[in-house]
Order: structure tokens, then C-alpha cells, then sequence
């Protein structure tokens, strides 16, 4: 019997939970053992790059959707063949957005498979917005728009108005900020990857419009993880929190009821970000077997098409890249998720470059000290600590990317 080791992401305390039902129907229909090996965000990339350096390790592995050219240049992905991308589709069975992850900039080769999406969403009560005499059509549409909303709420006498993630260095906090650079026309890299972008007075103002967000923090909301926010969202203690689809299942099954009933979603203002993950098979899987390589391409496959992506994805709350599944039930009739799907056309993701790598571990630090910072002494000048933390950054910046092209 042929076996795959195939790595994933955990999600929860269960990660293979939701998926095992989908992998016992293909060890039945290919008469095969799936191996799942667990991997968590924190130190999934480490345990990756091990796979790539030795050539050992999994078969196929479910990655970071920009973690696919860092993983090219090391040489270590098994590329796909144009018949191989026929059968799965090609790209306008998937989310631009998403297949786009999985190619180089200028480059028609796919490496990596579009599997799961994630976005980011602002969560509201429907109840509170109106007790404060807020228009919920037009409560987010923009950041000023956003910023009068708060102020309408804490005026009203809600004592938190806005809860967001701003603990500790994690992506979650950068993945947060890229709506608002974007939306104000700033960015964080070239397009060639060659020079940081973080001194542009466009990116300045989003940086400074996401950290105005703080003043509407209250004591009991500051400095939380993006699980902390949503349980303090999903207690009723706020009306607004910036998070992800992920946070749904859990507000529908377990928020206090005046939340359950009241529960809105809404897109960030600026330009939504669009997150997720990809499939990819290993370039060392070419030592073993023929058939051992044709299962982990079937296994790819049949993760990636429309009967699995419809099943798995209404399990774990991210969601598909498939607009055949987006166009259809559930998605097309709830609201809630009628607003995702919105945003996962019209979103953005972070450039697929190999030094995107080295810019997101430097800028999520970065981002942890500014709300350090801004926490600590609030009222301060905002344009004065951007300028404290990113101006040297930017620099350093210049100088490892001007060397690495």
C-alpha cells in the first residue's frame, strides 16, 4: 500500500479534525495511507525550510501563500506541468488573488495550488450601531468614515468601541495593517523587490491612519492576541473588532445571544488583504516511486477541487478559491458570507518575492514596537514614532535588498 506524509497547518486544538473525513475518502478511493503531520504557524516555516535544505520530510505540505518563491529559489518545489494545471483547472478555476500566490512575477509556471483563503473583516453589532444613530450601510466605507463611527459609539457611552489584535510580534498584526497602506496608495516593497517602500508618504498615512485606531481602545482591549479580541467581541464587551473569517463559527455558536443577533460584517476600509494557503509537492518526492508522485499530484488534485473545497471549507471557517464554490450555497445566500466573498474578489495579497520573507519578519517586529510604543503614552505624535521605528528600518532595508539583487 503506497503512503504520503502530507504536513499542514494546525488550526485549533483538533487540525486534523475537520480533514480526516475528506483523507479516509481518498485512502479509500486509492487504496493508500495519508500521514498528517501538524505543523503550527510559529515555527512552520522553520520546520519547512529544514525540508527544503535536507530533501526529507513530507511529500506534499500545505504552505503560507508567501512563502512559494522563497521556497523556488531554494529549489526545493516540484514544479507543475501545463497538463497537470489543465486538470486541476487552470487559473480561471481559482481566485486571481490566490493563483497568483502561487506563480513568480513575470512567470506563467505554477508551483503552488491555491487551497484555503483567508481576509480580514471587521465584525459589528447591528444593535449598538443603531443606538448610537449610526447608518451601518455607510459606517465603515472609508476611515474616516470608520474613525466618525467610533467616535459616535464612545460618545453614546460604549465603553469599547473598537477591539483589534496588538500584542506580541505576529503576522496577524501586519496581515491587519496592509488594508490601511494600501488603501492610502502606500505599499511595503518594489514590485522588484529591490527597495523598501516604508519611507513613501502614502505608506506613512496608513501606517498613521491603522495606529490612530488605537485611541478607541479601552484598558481591557489593549494588548490582546487576535484570540483575546475576538472573545472580548464575542462576549458582548465590544462593538467593533477588526478579524478574520476564521472567528465566525465560533460567533454563531457560542457569542452571547445579544451578539448572535445582531452579528454584521463589513469590509475593511482601504483595499481588503487576502491571506490562505497553498498545496505543493516536494522536488525530493522524484527518488521514490512514479506512483508515489502520481498520488501526491491525485491528492493535490482532489484537495483543491470543488466537492472538497465545498466540504472542508464550511468546517473550518476559511474559506474557498474556487468561484464555483463561492457561487454557490451557502456563500450566495448568507450575508455574512456574501460580504467575504466580495472582498476575496476584490482583495490583495503580499507580493510573491523571495525576499518577502526577510521584509515580513523585520516589519512584524517593527509593528509590535509602534504599538508598544502608542499604547504606552497615548496622545503622542503618531508621525513622530513612525518616523522613530521605520525611518532606520527603511534603511537597513535599502541596504540587504540592494545587496540580494
Amino acid at each position: 500500500m503506497e503512503e504520503l506524509e502530507f504536513s499542514i497547518m494546525s488550526r485549533g486544538d483538533d487540525p486534523v479534525g475537520d480533514l480526516r473525513p475528506l483523507l479516509d475518502q481518498f485512502e479509500a478511493e486509492h487504496r493508500c495511507r495519508i500521514r498528517v503531520k501538524p505543523l503550527i504557524w510559529e515555527s512552520g516555516w522553520a520546520e519547512l525550510v529544514k525540508v527544503a535544505l535536507y530533501g526529507e520530510g513530507p511529500d506534499v505540505s500545505e504552505i503560507g501563500t508567501t512563502w512559494c518563491a522563497s521556497l523556488v529559489a531554494m529549489n526545493a518545489l516540484r514544479p507543475f506541468t501545463p497538463r497537470e494545471v489543465a486538470s486541476f483547472g487552470g487559473p480561471s478555476a481559482f481566485l486571481p488573488s490566490s493563483w497568483r500566490t502561487g506563480i513568480l512575477p513575470g512567470d506563467d509556471q505554477l508551483w503552488a495550488v491555491p487551497w484555503l483563503a483567508d481576509m480580514r473583516v471587521l465584525y459589528y453589532r447591528r444593535d449598538v450601531l443603531e443606538q448610537a444613530g449610526v447608518d451601518e450601510q455607510s459606517a465603515f466605507q472609508s476611515h474616516q468614515h470608520l474613525m466618525q463611527t467610533l467616535d459616535r459609539l464612545r460618545a453614546s457611552g460604549v465603553a469599547t468601541p473598537w477591539v483589534m489584535a496588538t500584542s506580541q510580534a505576529s503576522l496577524i498584526g501586519l496581515h491587519n495593517l496592509a488594508s490601511w497602506v494600501w488603501g492610502a496608495g502606500g505599499d511595503f516593497v518594489a514590485v522588484d523587490g529591490k527597495r523598501s517602500l516604508l519611507n513613501l508618504p502614502e505608506t506613512r498615512a496608513g501606517i498613521r491612519a491603522y495606529l490612530e485606531l488605537g485611541q478607541y481602545l479601552s484598558p481591557a482591549a489593549r494588548g490582546l492576541s487576535i484570540y483575546q479580541s475576538d472573545a472580548l467581541f464575542q462576549e458582548g464587551q465590544a462593538a467593533v473588532a477588526l478579524s478574520w473569517p476564521l472567528a465566525l463559527v465560533s460567533l454563531r455558536q457560542s457569542a452571547a445571544p445579544p451578539v448572535k443577533a445582531n452579528l454584521g460584517a463589513a469590509l475593511t476600509p482601504g483595499v481588503t488583504f487576502i491571506g490562505g494557503s497553498n498545496l505543493v509537492v516536494w522536488r525530493h518526492i522524484s527518488r521514490f516511486s512514479r506512483a508515489r508522485e502520481d498520488l501526491a499530484l491525485d491528492l493535490v488534485h482532489f484537495l483543491t477541487g470543488t466537492p472538497a473545497q465545498s466540504a472542508y471549507n464550511l468546517r473550518t471557517s476559511l474559506l474557498p478559491v474556487r468561484p464555483d464554490v463561492l457561487e454557490a450555497p451557502p456563500f450566495v445566500a448568507d450575508p455574512l458570507y456574501r460580504t467575504f466573498v466580495q472582498g476575496l474578489k476584490t482583495g490583495r495579497t503580499f507580493p510573491s518575492l523571495p525576499v518577502w520573507g526577510l521584509i515580513e519578519d523585520r516589519l512584524v517586529l517593527a509593528l509590535a514596537q509602534l504599538w508598544e510604543d502608542v499604547l504606552a503614552r497615548p496622545g503622542q505624535d503618531l508621525d513622530a514614532i513612525i518616523a522613530k521605528h521605520l525611518g532606520p528600518l527603511a534603511q537597513r532595508l535599502d541596504l540587504i535588498l540592494a545587496q540580494r539583487s
